[in-house]
């Protein structure tokens, strides 16, 4: 049984606009889920580094607006230079890390725990393992997004297949 819209499209020399418009959201659908994978992995990926033990060389923090203006969009006032040394297979590697603190007092008791710590946590690449951190974060707003739009995509497909 035909509907209006469909005997319009017809007409208008469109008759197979809805099954065309079906395999659109499907493909769609597919790439979006195929996007959300991807983003997932990727956004994954600092979780699947490893965990050793290492030991803090020194630290110091830097006042990176000392005039007081906290910089553009105001980012983090101090920064926390923190020298650490960790040993992988054979080799000894040493590295930074930068870490952001609006309170100078808050920077100061993070070098103190970070320079007592007995083991002191690292994370690193085992795919490159002089690439390392002490903190490791995830924003998954990238995946929350793709994720949005594959289930608007799909209510609008289920919508679409009950009205065939």
């Amino acid at each position: 049984m035909k509907t209006s819209v469909d005997k319009i499209l017809q007409a208008a020399g469109y008759s197979n606009l809805r099954n065309k418009t079906r395999w659109i959201l499907i493909a769609v659908c597919g790439v979006s889920l195929i996007a959300m994978i991807i983003c997932s992995w990727v956004d994954i990926a600092p979780f699947l580094w490893q965990e050793t033990i290492g030991k803090a060389n020194k630290a110091h923090i830097v006042d990176i607006a000392p005039d007081g203006s906290g910089g553009r969009y105001n980012p983090p006032r101090y920064h926390l230079v923190m020298s650490y040394s960790y040993q992988i297979g054979p080799k000894i590697y040493v590295a930074e890390d930068y870490l952001g603190y609006e309170d100078k007092l808050i920077a100061e008791s993070s070098a103190k725990a970070y320079l007592d710590a007995k083991p002191l946590t690292i994370y690193y690449d085992p795919n490159n393992p002089s690439n390392s951190t002490l903190e490791h974060y995830r924003q998954p707003f990238l995946l929350i997004a793709i994720l949005f739009l594959f289930l608007i995509c799909m209510a609008w497909f289920c919508k679409a297949w009950r009205a065939r």
